[in-house]
């Protein structure tokens, strides 16, 4: 998902904004739906927020500790998943690719092992997967996901994401414009 910079500008702006607005809405225990009316584009995106979670282990670095949040977006033509993170993560090993850091990392969905490929901005706390429909599918068929991370100061960190209504929260963004 390598777009032009003009429009992945524009859609980095758009997320940057649903994402504000999940940070206040995300619950404990189940998927969360919301609508974002996009102010620049004139069109509704909903999004669904999964909830929130907490590293496996207890980090040093951030002291407070980092929580995240997996967010399912559709705009009535495209999905798009991120995770996001409280803290900006300083994750080991990343290339730079244009105006990105990318990056492959363990997930295990259930209980299978894959490598899966990331990009975020740097600085950014919004991880992107960096194949948006697989992840989508992924997410659908699976009851947990497990993210690894080699954040810096940290080592290896896992982040456990409760999949239980993933599927149906995403029927139901599809439903909001009759998909």
């Amino acid at each position: 998902m390598k777009e032009e910079a003009f429009g992945m500008n524009k859609k980095v702006v758009i997320i940057a904004l649903v994402l504000i607005c999940s940070i206040a809405t995300v619950t404990l225990g189940e998927w969360t739906v919301h609508l974002f009316r996009d102010p620049i584009m004139s069109r509704d995106v909903w999004y669904a927020d999964s909830p929130l979670t907490y590293p496996l282990k207890q980090m040093s670095f951030p002291p407070s500790g980092a929580t995240a949040f997996i967010t399912i977006m559709f705009d009535g033509k495209n999905d798009s998943v991120t995770i996001s993170f409280s803290s900006a993560p300083i994750i080991m090993n990343t290339r730079k690719e244009n105006t990105y850091e990318l990056f492959t990392t363990n997930v295990v969905w259930d209980n299978v092992l894959e490598q899966v490929q990331f990009y975020r901005f740097p600085g950014s706390t919004i991880l992107f997967f960096d194949d948006q429909k697989y992840a989508i599918t992924r997410m659908r068929n699976s009851r947990t996901m497990i993210l690894e991370l080699n954040w810096y100061l940290n080592g290896t960190v896992y982040f456990m994401f409760d999949l239980t209504g993933a599927s149906d929260a995403i029927n139901e963004i599809h439903a909001k414009f009759g998909k």
